[in-house]
C-alpha cells in the first residue's frame, strides 16, 4: 500500500513538472511571438512612414494668374456645362506633382481602401469626406512639416483646371486637340493619360505619362480627382477666385479616369457626385494654399 502511494506521488510530481514546463514553454513562445510581431509592426510602420519633406518638395508652384476656363463651342467631345469664362486666381498655390498615392494615403490615414493594391498607384475608393479628412490630419498632426502660412486642402475646381492647363487652351494639356480621326486621338491622348483604351481596366503607377508644361503628372486619366467645391453652372462673366460652397449637394470631380473614354479625358471635362461616394475610379490631389 505504501509502495502504491509512493508511486502515485512520484507520477503526480512528474506530471506536475511536465505541466509546469509546458506552461513556461508556452508563455515563452507567446512572449517571443509578441516581440517578433511588435518588431514586424514597427518595421511596417517605418516602411509606411511618409517623408513629409519629399511630399512637400513634390508640390509644384502655380503662380497667380488669369486663364479661360471651360471649352470653346467647337471643341471635339465637349459637354454643355463647359461654357468659357475668364477666371483670375489672385494667390499663388502649390499642387501635388501627382495624385495622392496608396503609400501616401496609408501613411496618413493608416488604411488603404484601394481596389487594386499597389504603393505607387493613386489611391482610389475614397469619398470627398475621406479626402478632406486626410488634409485635416496633415494640417493637425504634421503641421511642423508644412511651410509657415500654408495649409493642405483640395484644389478648387478653378485651381484644378488652371494647374491642369498650365497655359494651354487646347482640349488636352499637351497643347493638342481632338478631331474626327480616332487613331490620331488615341495617339495624342496616350501621351498624357491612362484611359479606357490603354489602362487594361485598372489604375496605373503615377508619373509614367508625359507631364504638362509645369511638370504635373496624371492630371488627365488614371483617377477622377475630387475638388473642394460643389458642382454648379459656370457664370457668364469674369470671376476672381471662384468657389461654390453653398449651392447643390454634389461635389466636382475632374480629369477622367482609367475607365473613361477620350471625351472625359479633356482639360475642361467635369462631373459631379455625392461626397459620400467612394468609387474605384476616384482619388484626389493635394494643394498647399495660403491661410486665409
Amino acid at each position: 500500500m505504501f509502495w502504491k502511494e509512493h508511486e502515485l506521488a512520484r507520477e503526480k510530481k512528474e506530471w506536475d513538472d511536465k505541466t509546469e514546463r509546458f506552461i513556461k514553454d508556452r508563455e515563452r513562445f507567446i512572449k517571443d511571438r509578441e516581440e517578433k510581431l511588435a518588431i514586424l509592426a514597427n518595421e511596417q510602420k517605418e516602411k509606411n512612414k511618409l517623408d513629409y519633406k519629399i511630399l512637400i518638395n513634390d508640390m509644384v508652384d502655380c503662380p497667380a494668374g488669369s486663364f479661360i476656363m471651360g471649352s470653346p463651342d467647337n471643341e471635339f467631345g465637349r459637354y454643355d456645362d463647359e461654357n468659357q469664362h475668364q477666371v483670375t486666381l489672385t494667390k499663388s498655390f502649390k499642387i501635388g506633382k501627382h495624385p495622392v498615392t496608396q503609400k501616401e494615403y496609408l501613411a496618413i490615414m493608416e488604411i488603404n481602401p484601394s481596389s487594386k493594391k499597389n504603393d505607387n498607384r493613386p489611391v482610389d475608393c475614397v469619398s470627398w469626406h475621406d479626402a478632406i479628412k486626410s488634409c485635416e490630419i496633415l494640417n493637425s498632426k504634421f503641421k511642423e512639416y508644412i511651410p509657415s502660412g500654408y495649409k493642405f486642402t483640395l484644389p478648387t475646381e478653378a485651381q484644378w483646371e488652371y494647374a491642369c492647363r498650365a497655359g494651354t487652351t487646347t482640349a488636352l494639356n499637351n497643347g493638342k486637340n481632338f478631331n474626327d480621326d480616332d487613331k490620331y486621338n488615341k495617339e495624342i491622348l496616350d501621351e498624357v493619360a491612362w484611359y479606357n483604351k490603354n489602362s487594361k481596366g485598372q489604375t496605373q503607377t503615377v508619373g509614367q505619362k508625359k507631364p504638362n508644361a509645369w511638370g504635373i503628372y496624371d492630371m488627365l486619366g488614371n483617377v477622377w480627382e475630387w475638388c473642394e467645391d460643389k458642382y454648379c453652372k459656370y457664370p457668364n462673366k469674369e470671376v476672381n477666385d471662384p468657389i461654390n460652397n453653398n449651392r447643390g449637394d454634389e461635389y466636382v470631380i475632374r480629369g477622367g479616369s482609367y475607365k473613361d473614354d477620350i471625351r472625359s479625358s479633356r482639360s475642361a471635362s467635369r462631373r459631379h457626385i455625392h461626397p459620400n461616394k467612394n468609387r474605384n475610379y476616384i482619388g484626389f490631389r493635394l494643394v498647399l494654399v495660403p491661410l486665409e
